[in-house]
């Protein structure tokens, strides 16, 4: 339902057994209201649909190999309470928490035209979105680093990196990471 995937639930299930997999978490996109980056999520009209096809998967798959119901949820300051409620919609495995700096609407509210200072302020979303209590854990932290290839230099942003770092250690939550490389 995050239209940059495909597939049903029950295949990723089967796919992730056959491969050795001890249970699997669906993390889909959260919905997020008012169109918000819309292009990349499910609506929040879908979110039962999704929620049902998570436990038709489950129940496909059965006891033997759990599938969990989880979403990757978006971390954008205003939007905690819309997050909180979505989350006591469900009854949730595990909640991802994530900050998108790619998306038009953080781009636009946060980018004035200095690299440095988006790319450290970033940071600070990941520490503010751990703080929150939101989340079992955050997903993708040096995204960023991605979005900004061509203007990354660690040494510019080890004190923000550090401090943003030091507050989310503090929260004792995890980081989901994928390692992208220029070659990928």
């Amino acid at each position: 339902l995050c239209k940059h995937a495909y597939g049903q639930p029950t295949a990723y299930a089967q796919n992730g057994r056959r491969r050795g997999l001890k249970g699997i978490i669906m993390t889909c996109h959260s919905p997020m209201p008012d169109g918000f980056s819309s292009s990349v999520r499910m609506s929040p009209e879908e979110f039962p649909d999704y929620v049902e096809l998570v436990q038709t998967s489950a129940e496909d798959i059965g006891p033997a190999f759990p599938v969990r119901l989880g979403l990757e949820s978006d971390w954008f300051p205003g939007m905690e309470g819309w997050l909180a409620e979505l989350h006591a919609r469900a009854d949730f495995h595990y909640i991802l928490g994530s900050v998108h700096p790619f998306l038009p609407e953080y781009k636009d509210r946060y980018f004035q035209g200095d690299v440095v200072a988006f790319q450290a302020g970033y940071f600070g979303h990941l520490a503010d979105a751990a703080e929150s209590g939101l989340f079992d854990c955050l997903a993708h932290p040096d995204i960023v680093k991605v979005m900004t290839a061509h203007d990354w230099e660690f040494d510019r942003l080890r004190g923000a990196v550090d401090a943003a770092l030091a507050r989310i250690a503090s929260t004792g939550l995890a980081f989901a990471v994928v390692f992208v490389t220029q070659d990928a």
